[in-house]
């Protein structure tokens, strides 16, 4: 048909480059996949063998899966490696790259588009596991809390072993295997270790925060530096440690770097983290053939990695966002943050990106839908014109499953809902929330209720917080007057147009206003407030405007709260008051809230006192704020329109948590300042050469020396302890004689040169331990 090929023309360009893929036994039903990428030929077979390694550990739990990722093997290798995968229970993806240069990359990321988990697990087939290593990988995520932060990932060390360790350690009995290899290592035995590396490849993400991230830039082929430029934006963007003094310094290796400057000083202390608890991997020695070209790209990724590096540090670029393949493919008509933003994009899966103006009829649009095999169809604002809402009509009625997004009711909230718009849908339906709460589900939704109502910020912007009691005397309402707040809709606005319900349209509800200003007893004031991104403002008799005060303050101060449809209904519920709307409000419900139709109908329930249930309403707000609504910070502009009208337009969303799309709940914490800081033993390695750089940076800015302000040494200026006992002297050896004899006529470098050549006096001659001696 024509309009496939007009359309083809509009649609969005994949992120990755099109492969042929060969799928089969996905892992399902597993918490976490391990991703293990491979290339075998016949002539170099060994990775194949190596398959077996992960079945060491006879104690893995049955919600770890293993993903094989296979990229491009030659053809008997490749049915070689499926059989195998077959026979251990393995997943097997095929990747027909066969003329490409082999990319550990283009494995992981295909691995984390096709998994099904929450979580992934990259890992090599070369390394050994432990009985009960991923036991323990599983309850480091609750331990550390990737559950409540979807920016942390975890990393685990590598203990290369000798080839005659390799032999041993399949060989050794499993109740000993983990504590005897540990040993070699901690002692550092030449015969049994080659070395040790906590700045690894083996890491665990948040798998929808990997494809949202992109993964591992496509431009890396050949050995290396690819998951070390997806870690380093990793590592800055959890803000888990604090940032190293130069950062983009690519001085030393992960195993005698001594002093925080650099990447690579923060990069190991994710995986220092559970190696100092006894997890790592043990890596099997193999041949390295160094002339390959896989290894001689090596340089050009190190090129690579750096000029990436520094793209991201200074305008945070980043590959494009991934899809994940188990969300099929979604038909866009904005590329908005509300429908486009990177954090949900990879949830839709393939993304087809066409103007609603492109299809010329509502069958047309039906048929590329179907013809396309699109799994959903995304709207932002489902009335946006009139067109746009016959194409909505059009899947409601034809049961083309769709999804909205917008903004919520609550500040920082938006949802995606799979129903429909608002009081169309069935997400707010009583079966959702009207159910009993428990005692910690009532207190979360009260605490919530206690601060939003202290905060001063709403969806528009407001006047500032004065009180209610304060702007009642403000406005001169006599004491003995109840209020009824008015809120005042946008006439534009979607809702307002199309969701009027009985009570016929705008114009109708500001006629309703009118006569109930008429009837209004004479104890009852209505005070009214126009929407803040309207100019103008119907004028009613006997009412106060208060177009300029915070809509909190007005909401505190009321009786009662009289809307069309608005989601100040729900603001309203905060503060438990009555709320009457005259149109279909996707709030209404019995015994929250009213209904009214007519000026006399709203009368006779003011008279009558109705009061809603505060139950329902905690259980309905409970409901938006920890189950449907998602969170996140709005970075907004106002904008002029064409009309000359104002809107508001949001160019961002820092999200907090997101809700109703992909596959798993994903709450982000946004740290201000690092969240482990020089108080932790991790940093017992870096803190002689720390405070040889404080102490040399206090002496040159007590001379005058304008460059050595110590604040400016370091980007994280947490107290920092000058020697922590549990580091002991384990990494001394990495301490130059540069390093000793620099300054050597100070105190502090008389101290440190002590300590490298007879550390026992050293220890013994400190103020603590001679305490203890006389005690």
């Amino acid at each position: 048909m024509n309009f496939e090929i007009r359309l083809t023309l509009q649609n969005w360009k994949p992120p990755v480059k099109d492969v042929s893929v060969l799928r089969e036994n996905i892992p399902t039903a597993v918490r976490l996949t391990c991703i293990i990428p491979i290339r075998a030929t016949t002539k170099r077979d060994g990775a194949i063998q190596r398959l077996g390694f992960s079945l060491l550990d006879q104690k893995r739990p049955a919600d770890v899966g293993f993903l094989v990722v296979d990229d491009g093997s030659d053809e008997a290798s490749a049915a070689k490696t499926r059989r195998i995968c077959q026979r251990q229970g393995f997943g097997y993806l095929r990747l027909d790259t066969e003329q490409s240069e082999f990319s550990v990359g283009r494995c992981r990321n295909h691995g984390a588009m096709y998994a099904t988990s929450k979580y992934i697990l990259m890992q090599d087939a070369d390394l050994m596991p432990y009985d009960g290593l991923y036991r323990n990988i599983l309850n480091e995520i609750e331990i550390q809390g990737l559950d409540r932060n979807a920016r942390d990932f975890l990393m685990f060390g590598y203990i290369f072993l000798t080839e005659e360790a390799t032999e041993e350690y399949i060989k050794t009995d499993v109740e000993i295997r983990r504590q005897k290899f540990f040993h070699y290592a901690l002692v550092g035995n030449p015969d049994k270790m080659e070395k040790l590396s906590t700045g690894t490849s083996a890491n665990l993400y948040n798998r929808e925060y990997y494809l949202a991230r992109g993964g591992n830039s496509p431009d890396f082929e050949g050995w290396g530096y690819e998951d070390l430029e997806f870690n380093t934006r990793c590592v800055r963007l959890s803000h888990l440690f604090p940032v190293p003094r130069d950062w983009q310094n690519d001085r030393k290796n992960f195993s005698t770097i001594i002093d925080y400057v650099g990447w690579k000083a923060s990069y190991r202390l994710f995986g220092d983290t559970t190696f100092f608890k006894g997890i790592a991997f043990f890596h099997a020695w193999h041949p390295v053939d160094a002339k390959s070209d896989y290894m001689q790209l090596k340089e050009r990724n190190r090129q690579l990695f750096v000029s990436k590096m520094a793209a991201f540090i200074q305008h945070g670029a980043e590959p494009d966002t991934l899809p994940s393949k188990m969300e099929g493919s979604t038909l866009l008509f904005r590329s908005n943050p509300f429908v486009f933003h990177r954090e949900i994009r990879s949830r839709l899966g393939d993304v087809v990106l066409v103007s609603e103006e492109k299809f010329g009829s509502a069958d047309e649009f039906e048929a590329f839908v179907r013809g396309q095999n699109i799994t959903r169809v995304m709207f932002h604002n489902p009335y946006a014109n009139e067109w746009m809402g016959i194409l909505y009509q059009r899947c409601r009625d034809a049961g083309l499953p769709f999804v909205v997004s917008e903004r919520g009711a609550l500040r920082n909230s938006l949802f995606f809902d799979h129903t429909g718009f608002l009081s169309d849908g069935t997400s707010y339906s009583p079966s959702h929330w009207d159910r009993p709460m428990s005692a910690d589900e009532r207190d979360r939704i009260i605490t919530y209720c206690v601060r939003e109502k202290q905060e001063s910020t709403c969806l528009e912007a407001q006047g500032k917080r004065i009180s209610g009691h304060n702007l009642r005397n403000v406005l001169r309402i006599p004491a003995q007057n109840k209020v009824l707040f008015l809120a005042l809709q946008r006439p534009a606005d979607s809702v307002t147009n199309f969701h009027c319900g009985p009570v016929g349209t705008y114009d109708d509800f500001i006629a309703m206003v009118h006569n109930i200003t008429s009837k209004l007893p004479w104890n009852w004031t209505l005070v009214v407030k126009k929407h803040p991104l309207e100019d103008q403002s119907p004028e009613f008799d006997n009412a106060i405007f208060a177009h300029g005060h915070n809509i909190k303050d007005l909401l505190d101060m009321s009786d009662a709260v009289l809307t069309l449809n608005s989601g100040t209904g729900v603001l309203a519920m905060l503060w438990q008051k009555p709320v009457f709307y005259a149109g279909q409000a996707f709030y209404g419900h019995d015994g929250m809230n009213m209904q009214v139709r007519t000026a006399d109908q709203l009368i006779e329930a003011l008279e009558a006192g109705f009061k809603p249930d505060p139950e329902k309403i905690l259980r309905f707000l409970s409901y938006l704020v920890h189950e449907f609504y998602s969170f996140g910070e709005f970075v907004t502009k106002p904008v002029k329109m064409p009309d000359g009208g104002n809107m508001t337009a949001t160019t961002d969303i820092r999200f907090q948590v997101i809700r109703g799309i992909g596959q798993h709940e994903t709450p982000y914490i946004h740290r201000a300042k690092s969240a482990i800081t020089w108080e932790s033993s991790l940093f017992d390695r870096y803190r002689f050469a720390e405070q040889q750089h404080l102490s040399a940076a206090k002496q040159n800015n007590s001379l005058g020396t304008p460059a050595m302000n110590v604040k400016s040494m370091s980007v994280a200026t947490e107290k920092r302890p000058i020697l922590g006992l549990a580091g002991g002297t384990q990494h001394l050896d990495g301490l130059t004689s540069a390093m000793v004899n620099q300054r050597s006529g100070s105190r502090f470098q008389r101290k440190l040169r002590k300590l490298v050549r007879t550390p026992f006096r050293f220890f013994a001659d400190l103020r603590i331990f001679r305490g203890m001696a006389r005690a």
